[in-house]
């Protein structure tokens, strides 16, 4: 195999794969499993890096300069041209916190450490608040790069000291490496494995493998028709039919590198996969595929951001054409130029990769440790963001949520502990009601707090992080023995956000188990509903109205439609629905205040925030929801 050499068919398999990353980024349902195209490239990224190497190593002319001033050339420029073009317009368009996100993967990315940076800070490739930023793509870059910096090295050594060892190396290093990926797979840190690149080495090697083989390539007969085909099927399947809960790589990465390995052997010479990869559409999107790579997820995240995540089949169409015109662009104008036309003196590529890494770690260094240059950039939208608006305080009494404070003894409720059971409503009347949950009970303590002291009631709240899960049993069984013995206790507000409290089987249990404990004791119990939940966080939703009314006229509230709501009460809508029907239980609706014209607001008419971030209810927000229910709380 030569690095001089063109294989079409490895241009279409470059198309298949990044198509299939485009299609998962735009939450295409079909391609759940399109993230598996990154794994695609590897193995082609290793199968021609190596096929290169071989052949000079073989020739004795392989030089390492030569390699990197090729590396340079073909990945370089288009790369910081994005990086520079994206950090610009996220100075422009961010407000500080989000600009300052995107300025450390730059930073990172300047080094080409983007991937280091995700695995430092264990992100979920597949978290909403990871999908925000527009350099995420670069993580699968950093580990090619990384790949590229460290095997040309090591192959030569082997070569010039240990030639008897060369083939045998990249199997052992194979094979260290797919053992160490599983091990921390299945007995570590998954996400460690989805980033770190000496967990993924072994789909480079995979196609190293195949390069330094010394088989010929496969002539077109019915075998080869076969198994070109399984391959493609090997990469299709996992595309239509992995999903994010699918554990990664893996042993479910197995099918899709041993896939490509069968397309680039056998689909070379032709059979129903190559003729599908050898067609004209396919090779000119795998000529393209990497400035498409590059520059298909700026593009959604930036679009989604100023269409405030509401996302339309016109916008999709949108951003695929906006993608492929800059893929082009970039391909024609920056890729092939550095690559084919621009002759210069081999020091001036180390020079060219010196400077476009210090112009972009400058300019992000810079914004990071000027906090996301707040001072500098869209100050009268960053002055509006302030810190969480969560209480603190409330009579007197700091509570939990400053330290997430958890746990208390049977003795303080006994004793009635001013730090764990804080007074709420009339201070003079009986403590009738009991007030228990997380940081959704702290949230409408405002509204309940002003109800109470209307309708002269007492209470008290449980100054406690009291979440169900079932390692918080044993202050369960503090606080249901402490109402056992409560005489003018009749009542248990229980306030939590149910859409992550009960989303697993053994929660929703746990639930009922608890209720039916309520029950016993003779305790009204009083549901509320969770209430709607947003994507953006109104405060920070406000800053960037306000940056983008600069470009033109923007709504200026956060909204959410009554099917996502739906989906969000879902998993526990059948648990409610049956407590519903036993008199000892009262679910009390939390979303009808928000709802205006289908939509869900986080602001009223006024201007005034409900919310102050994307899923607790402000002072206001608070006091409108209890004042709407106040003929249903007591």
């Amino acid at each position: 195999m030569s690095s001089h050499n063109y294989l079409p068919h490895i241009d279409g398999l470059r198309a298949i794969a990044v198509l299939s990353v485009f299609m998962f980024h735009l939450n295409f349902n079909i391609f759940s499993g399109g993230f598996v195209g990154v794994d695609v490239f590897f193995v082609i990224s290793g199968y021609l890096i190596t096929g290169g190497i071989y052949k000079e190593l073989l020739a004795g002319r392989f030089s390492l300069q030569a390699f990197y001033q090729r590396r340079i050339k073909r990945i370089l420029p288009a790369y910081f041209t994005m990086v520079i073009v994206v950090l610009i317009l996220s100075a422009l368009l961010y407000p500080f916190m989000q600009l300052k996100t995107v300025a450390g993967t730059a930073a990172m990315s300047s080094v080409f450490l983007a991937n280091i940076r995700f695995a430092v800070k264990e992100s979920n490739y597949f978290a909403a608040d990871v999908h925000e930023d527009p350099l995420l793509n670069l993580w699968s870059l950093g580990v090619e790069e990384q790949f590229y910096l460290v095997i040309p090295l090591l192959f030569l050594l082997l070569w010039r000291f240990m030639p008897s060892w060369f083939k045998p190396a990249m199997w052992l290093m194979f094979i260290l490496s797919i053992v160490s990926c599983l091990l921390v797979m299945y007995f570590g840190q998954p996400k460690s494995a989805f980033y770190f690149p000496h967990l993924r080495a072994w789909e480079f090697l995979a196609g190293s493998i195949l390069a330094v083989a010394g088989t010929a390539a496969a002539k077109q007969n019915l075998k080869a028709n076969v198994l070109s085909v399984l391959g493609l099927l090997l990469v299709a399947v996992p595309v239509f039919t992995y999903t994010q809960e699918t554990l990664f790589p893996g042993v479910a990465a197995l099918p899709v590198v041993l896939g490509t390995v069968l397309v680039l052997h056998y689909g070379v010479n032709g059979g129903v996969a190559g003729q599908i990869l050898k067609s004209a559409p396919f090779i000119f999107i795998g000529r393209i595929s990497y400035s498409l790579y590059l520059w298909h997820w700026p593009v959604i995240v930036f679009w989604r951001y100023v269409r405030f995540n509401e996302i339309l089949p016109i916008d999709n169409i949108g951003i695929i054409l906006a993608s492929f015109m800059l893929a082009i662009l970039s391909w024609h104008f920056v890729e092939m130029e550095f690559r084919f036309r621009v002759a210069s003196a081999s020091y001036t590529y180390y020079l060219y990769t010196l400077a476009g890494s210090v112009i972009v770690g400058a300019f992000a260094t810079f914004i990071v440790f000027t906090n996301g240059a707040k001072n500098y950039f869209n100050k009268e939208a960053n002055s509006m963001i302030r810190d969480s608006g969560t209480l603190s305080r409330f009579a007197d009494t700091q509570l939990w949520v400053v330290n997430n404070d958890t746990e208390f003894t049977y003795a303080q409720l006994t004793g009635l502990d001013k730090n764990l059971l804080i007074p709420i409503g009339d201070q003079t009347a009986e403590k009738s009601f009991l007030i228990w949950g997380d940081s959704h009970a702290v949230s409408l303590l405002p509204g309940i707090d002003s109800l109470a002291r209307v309708n002269n009631k007492g209470g008290y709240l449980l100054n406690r992080q009291t979440g169900i899960s079932n390692d918080r049993i044993k202050y369960y069984k503090h606080v249901t023995q402490w109402l056992q013995e409560q005489q003018n206790i009749e009542q248990v507000f229980l306030i939590q956000r149910w859409s992550v409290r009960l989303e697993s089987e053994s929660q929703r249990q746990f639930m009922v188990n608890f209720c039916n404990n309520l029950k016993n004791l003779g305790l009204k119990t009083t549901i509320f509903q969770n209430v709607p939940e947003f994507s953006v966080d109104p405060i920070v939703f406000q800053a960037r109205v306000k940056i983008l009314n600069s470009f033109g006229d923007f709504r200026n509230s956060p909204m959410v439609d009554t099917t996502t709501y739906k989906k969000l009460t879902q998993p526990y809508g059948k648990l409610f629905k049956k407590l519903a029907k036993d008199a000892a239980f009262k679910i009390l609706p939390t979303d009808h205040v928000f709802l205006k014209n289908g939509m869900y607001h986080a602001m009223n008419n006024e201007g005034e925030l409900l919310y102050y971030d994307t899923h607790h209810l402000s002072p206001e927000g608070s006091r409108l929801l209890i004042k709407s229910l106040s003929d249903k709380v007591f």
